[in-house]
């Protein structure tokens, strides 16, 4: 009996270490044909998970389950999907452009507009593709690419196929949605010419995790601003886009006269549903200007160091040992900016802190120099009525620039 008993012992201990025995010996392929819909792929001796391509440990079942249920998979997971979705889309769109392809050749034109797509969303110009070692690495390595054609030849025949087919996928994703905000702005590019830059924002319909998510409908040039080229820009876009303007819930501008105007002479009889919301950014920088009027010897000397110092990197690092010998932090002048509307009042304060330590730097400088802006600086670190003025801003705008003083 005892004997018995001990034989059971020990068959019965031996279990758990003969089971763990066996799961080593499971291969990263017997772990993979566990899990349908290629959920996993093995490579080697290791084994990957499809959508977030790391590898997992295949000796343990238990293991790739849990994988599976983690957040950051199955964001992954929708992320695959929607691109082989997206993938499927442009196929069929590439079809109707090109005409009957063989498979092959409608894998090689995806893969050809996708990599025009992924080139321009990265900002990466065309031609960097005519590199020998560049191309000679894509069509090696990239799946289905095959002889990749000339700059010249992408820019005419696939970018318009990869543009149309971006629009096609932006009307989709809002014919779905039943109420969206247009957010539009103004602005000038490197040739001067006006541009608006009209965005749509679908409402949120997830109220326990709100995210907007915006979507540049157009950059249209404009030959003049005004509020008429302004609407008839807005109504052809939408109309491209096929938006109803009864789904229009929100204006989003600045407050600029023309913006205002376009809403209340123009889109707000089209906008039935839709209110006009004016940008608060905007209008703190709009208070901020006036803050800069009033304290005018002062904007003087924000401006004066500003050109000072802009231009001359020498004297920046003069102005820095400067700082150094008097036991002040080796810290620069804060450059105002016009669209930071905060700067100004970084600016001003920097300055009401160094006005002594100015007075001495510029005086040195303006020694065998006749620039006007030095004299100037000097003279208005000098001045009584700057000194006061700078008071005044310490005393009040601090927490307007989120200085710590």
């Amino acid at each position: 009996m005892d004997s018995s008993s001990n034989e059971g012992t020990h068959r019965t201990m031996n279990t758990p270490k003969s089971t763990a025995k066996r799961s080593q010996h499971v291969t990263p392929k017997m772990r993979q044909e566990e899990f349908p819909d290629g959920k996993f792929h093995a490579s080697g001796d290791r084994l990957y998970c499809s959508s977030c391509n790391i590898a997992v440990d295949h000796r343990r079942k238990d293991t790739c389950s849990k994988h599976l249920e983690t957040a950051t998979h199955k964001k992954k997971e929708r992320s695959h999907q929607e691109s082989l979705a997206k993938r499927a889309k442009l196929q069929v769109n590439l079809v109707e452009a090109f005409g009957q392809m063989s498979q092959g050749g409608i894998e090689k034109q995806t893969t050809l507009v996708s990599l025009v797509e992924a080139f321009c969303a990265a900002n990466i110009p065309l031609h960097t593709l005519d590199n020998s070692k560049l191309r000679s690495f894509l069509e090696s390595n990239v799946k289905n690419c095959g002889i990749i054609p000339s700059a010249c030849n992408l820019r005419r025949n696939y970018l318009p196929r990869a543009f149309e087919a971006h629009v096609k996928h932006l009307k989709q994703l809002l014919e779905e949605t039943r109420s969206l905000a247009l957010v539009c702005d103004e602005t000038t590019d490197a040739e001067d010419r006006y541009v608006l830059n009209v965005l749509a924002i679908p409402c949120c319909t997830d109220v326990a995790e709100p995210k907007l998510k915006a979507f540049l409908l157009r950059c249209a040039v404009l030959e003049r601003t005004n509020y008429k080229t302004v609407s008839d820009a807005i109504l052809r876009i939408l109309h491209e886009y096929e938006i109803s303007p009864l789904s229009i819930s929100a204006f989003v501008t600045d407050n600029a006269t023309y913006m205002s105007k376009a809403w209340k002479d123009s889109l707000k009889s089209f906008f039935l549903n839709g209110v006009h919301v004016t940008c608060t950014a905007h209008l703190l920088n709009l208070v901020c200007e006036e803050w800069a009027l009033c304290f005018k010897e002062v904007n003087k000397l924000v401006c004066c160091v500003k050109r000072s110092f802009t231009a001359c990197p020498s004297r920046k690092a003069r102005f820095k040992q400067f700082l150094e010998s008097n036991g002040k932090p080796e810290k620069l002048p804060p450059v105002p900016v016009v669209t930071r509307w905060n700067s100004w009042f970084d600016a001003a304060l920097y300055h009401a802190d160094h006005l002594q330590e100015y007075s001495g730097f510029f005086s040195k400088e303006v020694e065998g120099n006749s620039s006007a802006s030095l004299a100037e600086a000097r003279a208005l670190c000098m001045s009584s009525t700057v000194a006061s003025q700078l008071s005044q801003l310490k005393s009040y705008a601090p927490h307007l620039s989120g200085d710590p003083h």
